[in-house]
Order: C-alpha cells, then structure tokens, then sequence
C-alpha cells in the first residue's frame, strides 16, 4: 500500500540500499541473512513495470532495525499512515516534538537506546505529562524511535506527535516550550 516507487526510493537510492544489504548479508542471521535471497513459495518471477523490473516471488524479513531495503519500505509506509492520521486530526492541532540526549562516541547504544525509550515511559507514567495533557489538551501520541549515526557516535532520539484537542494560543504555545 504505497505510493509511487520512483516517488518514494529513486532509483540510485534502492541501488545504494541494495548494494548495503549485500555488503551487510555475511553479518546477518536468520531471515535477515536470506532477505530477497531465497524463494518464499514454487514461483519466482521478474515483474516489469513502467517503473523497472523487480523479483517478484523472494523471502523478505520485514526487519526495520537490520535490513535496509526492509527498512526503507517500512517507514515509507509508516509514515504515510501518521501523515494521515495527523491529517484527519487536524494539522493545526497536532505537534511534533523532537527529544534527544547527550551522548558521546564511546556510549554503548543498547543502554542510550533504552534510556531514551525508558525516559518517554517514565514522562507518560507521571505528572508533569498529566498536567500538561489536562492543560493544554493532549488526547493522544504517536512516537518513533529513531538512531542515527555521526561524527560523535549513535545517536538514539524520540520524534513525538501530541494530538490536541483543540488549536494552541502562541502563549500556550510558548509555555509548552518553557514546561
């Protein structure tokens, strides 16, 4: 379910995510290690279309955190649906937040990745998020996690929606950023 092929991986970017998987394959195990590399049934086709050709017919692993292409595909679809939902919310009366902390090259990323996850939990369980649900509207939330990598190491970071019940004055607006 989505969009324009081209649209959404041109192709020297589902080149580079191919030419990733390759590389990575020797590393990988299970179903990760034999993504679009082994039949999942008795028929493999080549499909042609107006926008290439493709295999049609191979094993996917459908991993987000360890195979490009799968994860590539899966937050082009996720992002869709929270597009769509933020638009049948309402734009005006929803907002995005970024959370992030320190971090350093030596950091180990499984313990910032789950002190990033743990903090979001421990904000939603108490009472500075209850007040500013009751304050400022919050009906609902949609999170990601997202890791990236750079000069000073990984990087583990939330992007939040709050999902208002109604629009923001800027002074709520302002306050919301000082809380």
């Amino acid at each position: 379910p989505w969009k324009d092929r081209e649209q959404c991986f041109p192709r020297p970017f589902r080149r580079v995510l191919w030419e990733l998987t390759e590389r990575l394959r020797p590393f990988q195990v299970g179903q990760v290690a034999c993504c679009r590399d082994r039949p999942s049934g008795s028929n493999v086709a080549i499909v042609r279309t107006g926008q290439g050709d493709h295999f049609a017919g191979l094993q996917t692993c459908g991993s987000v955190w360890a195979c490009p292409v799968c994860a590539a595909k899966i937050r082009s679809v996720r992002a869709d649906e929270v597009s769509e939902l933020v638009a049948a919310h309402g734009q005006d009366m929803a907002l995005m937040l970024t959370l992030t902390v320190r971090h350093g090259v030596g950091d180990d990323l499984k313990k910032v990745r789950a002190g990033v996850s743990d903090a979001w939990r421990l904000f939603q369980g108490g009472r500075v998020w209850r007040r500013m649900q009751k304050a400022h509207g919050v009906v609902g939330t949609v999170r990601a996690l997202e890791v990236t990598h750079g000069e000073n190491g990984w990087h583990p970071h939330l992007h939040a929606i709050l999902f208002l019940e109604r629009v923001l004055s800027d002074d709520e607006l302002l306050q919301l950023r000082t809380e």
